[in-house]
């Protein structure tokens, strides 16, 4: 009789417990499913996102006595692939007006001084330092131009490198890892330092999900005396925290090896009439940023745990308050709030208080700007770029050094222009006169692509790329003023 009742507790038990696991084994695997069958509805796949070109470098590649040179050879080889197997393959019909992999469009790299898809070296005649610079994830050297071209004009070797799977054709993300990434930038970061010589400076500049990878080859450098670490770094729209989607985005491409659901391992396929950037994005690429994130912020906290954090060189960042990439909360707290007093600087870009689009503004940055705008001692410094009044579109720069409480205010003697309402993620890096991405490019007699000046408009749902992807601010009015911070960073 009790064997009989004991047996009827333990049935719904073992029912509720079984329809448990069923909801825990049956819903991701819908939703897997679903994903699948819902990203059959983006564009056709084409050579550019089905080819791999086997001349990219990967950390296979290194062996011992690889230097930059043989990167570049190697890098020389890959574009020679990428001519025969993309461009000569793209006709020059209408519909590819605006192909970047169509010789005779405006899109097309070839048209530029210098294909910025490539590594590159600016030489001075007299060496006073070194820098490299590291892009971000998806676009290409073109992002470190005029910071480049600023430590150039005071007399420092500069190194722009192509990052592994960058530059040529989207589908390359889908063959390389954070490793290679990381041991590209090693063999770099060896150049920078032979040309400079072992006395002079050495900075390290990262974009976006270049800054992981710089602070991954420094936290290398840190263990290995035979890698030079840099004096400062300097980071742009770190990708320190990434998004929800970058978490999930292998689990939903489980599906992309059967050829019915291959484009289940595509985040976007989009046109691709960006010279510089790729357009369509794979689910790969932003798994990976997501463990290379995930190993640094790791990193970090054993570097704490072993009382190591003061060997960091100090970092400087600059960083949009609204950031459609990347988590700034992630940034503040995974970051720096643990590094040591070293005069670090975070230099956060404000939302434009003078727009008067208060109503259709997302206020959930004002939570981030209360939380620095504290007054509470930190272990860096802060710098905060905002309207003087909200009655004003005069910009000052709200100043607390680290370790202290009080903010104090700086003219920059710039406004932010009318119809801006913030930066973004991707702006940071370019002046307003850029001629691809700046909002006031220069005057041009031949036929040039401006993609950070378009006014287009036009019913919803018509065009293949998004309105807030063509509306999103590509170059920085701060721009000076964030040339004016590095320069008091290294006294240049």
């Amino acid at each position: 009789m009790e064997n009989d009742m004991t047996a009827r507790k333990k049935k719904p038990f073992i029912k509720t417990l079984s329809f448990v696991l069923f909801i825990i084994i049956a819903v991701p695997v819908l939703l897997l499913i679903f994903f699948a069958f819902s990203s059959r509805k983006m564009a056709d796949l084409e050579i550019w996102h089905t080819t791999r070109l086997i001349n990219e470098f990967t950390m296979d590649s290194y062996r011992e006595g690889y230097t930059f040179e043989d990167y570049l050879k190697q890098e020389d080889l890959l574009f020679e692939e990428l001519t025969d197997r993309i461009y000569d393959h793209v006709p020059a019909t209408p519909l590819n007006r605006l192909n970047r992999f169509n010789r005779e469009s405006i899109c097309f790299p070839g048209n530029y001084s210098r294909d910025w898809n490539r590594s590159f070296e600016l030489i001075p005649a007299n060496i006073k330092g070194g820098v490299l610079l590291i892009h971000g994830l998806s676009d290409a050297p073109y992002s470190m131009k005029h910071v480049a071209e600023f430590f150039y004009s005071k007399g420092f070797y500069t190194l722009g490198l192509r990052v592994p799977g960058h530059g040529t054709i989207p589908a390359q993300l889908n063959y390389v890892t954070r490793h290679d990434w990381i041991t590209a930038a090693t063999i770099a970061a060896r150049q920078v330092r032979k040309m400079a010589g072992r006395d002079m400076p050495f900075y390290l500049c990262g974009y976006s999900n270049g800054a992981p990878i710089s602070l991954g080859y420094t936290l290398d450098a840190l263990d290995d005396p035979a890698l030079p670490v840099p004096d400062k770094i300097f980071l742009f729209s770190p990708s320190i925290g990434v998004t929800k989607l970058a978490v999930l985005s292998r689990w939903l491409s489980r599906l992309s090896f059967i050829p019915y659901f291959q484009k289940s391992n595509w985040k976007d396929i989009l046109p691709e009439y960006n010279p510089f950037k790729y357009s369509s994005f794979t689910m790969k690429a932003s798994h990976e940023s997501h463990l290379l994130t995930t190993e640094i912020q790791q990193r970090i906290d054993t570097l704490m745990k072993n009382n190591r954090s003061s060997e960091l060189p100090p970092i400087v960042t600059f960083q949009s308050i609204v950031d459609a990439t990347t988590k700034i909360n992630d940034l503040i707290f995974q970051l720096y709030y643990k590094l040591s007093p070293k005069n670090n600087e975070l230099v956060i870009f404000s939302v434009n208080e003078n727009a008067g689009l208060e109503i259709f503004i997302n206020q959930g940055y004002r939570n981030v700007l209360n939380t620095l705008m504290k007054p509470e001692k930190t272990p860096f410094n802060i710098t905060i770029v905002t309207n003087k009044s909200p009655d004003s579109l005069e910009t000052t720069a709200k100043q607390k050094p680290e370790n202290d409480t009080v903010f104090t205010d700086k003219d920059l003697n710039a406004s932010w222009p009318r119809g801006i309402y913030s930066l973004s993620h991707i702006a940071l890096l370019f002046p307003p006169d850029d001629p691809l991405y700046g909002y006031d490019p220069p005057v041009s007699l031949k036929p040039v692509l401006h993609l950070g000046n378009l006014e287009i408009r036009g019913e919803v749902h018509v065009l293949t790329v998004s309105i807030p992807q063509l509306m999103r601010i590509k170059s920085n009015p701060f721009f000076d003023f964030m040339m004016k911070k590095i320069r008091e960073h290294t006294e240049l």
